[in-house]
């Protein structure tokens, strides 16, 4: 992927926050906020869309978070266009390909976003391994964490003991 200079990619992130009725209310505004104001530099999400570019978006308009970085792991991104920035590393594989190099070369993440594939398996993949690939005070959350799946994300946080809260339309943990 290309990388762009600031003034380009500001414009660009602008233009896509304002596009169709993706006005991030459901949740994306309020974790991109709350990823910044906690700091948050290395942050992960399986799946790629919405949530991804409020994300960058805070990264390009919060004091020192320049060196921040967002990796996105989807076979298919669906959003409908391309994210291009130098804060942005998109990664073309399933979670559980790619999760564990991603930790090997990051050593820790400090928010774990979960809003890739929904189904059972792919869920518990997810959170179990992204929790254990959390630095100490990092925060995992799950998107869609009600729909058809078992309550997946509430078990995995009583099995964690971890007190659930609720941002929108996510649940997270500390």
């Amino acid at each position: 992927m290309e990388t762009c200079d600031k003034r380009f990619m500001t414009e660009n992130i602008g233009k896509l926050i304002d596009i169709e009725a993706n006005n991030g209310e459901r949740f994306q505004k309020q974790l991109a906020k709350f990823a910044m104001e906690n700091g948050f530099k290395k942050i992960v999400e399986t799946g790629c869309g919405v949530s991804s570019v409020f994300m960058l978006y805070e990264m390009m308009h919060t004091k020192d978070m320049e060196d921040a970085m967002l990796y996105s792991i989807d076979t298919k991104p669906w959003y409908p266009h391309e994210i291009v920035s130098p804060q942005h590393e998109l990664i073309l594989a399933k979670s559980i390909d790619a999760l564990l190099p991603l930790f090997i070369r990051l050593r820790s993440f400090d928010l774990l976003l979960h809003d890739g594939n929904h189904n059972t398996l792919d869920m518990c993949y997810d959170l179990e391994f992204g929790y254990a690939c959390l630095r100490s005070g990092g925060v995992i959350a799950c998107d869609d964490y009600s729909w058809g799946n078992g309550n997946v994300f509430d078990k995995f946080a009583k099995r964690h003991n971890l007190d659930v809260k609720y941002m929108g339309d996510i649940a997270y943990a500390f």
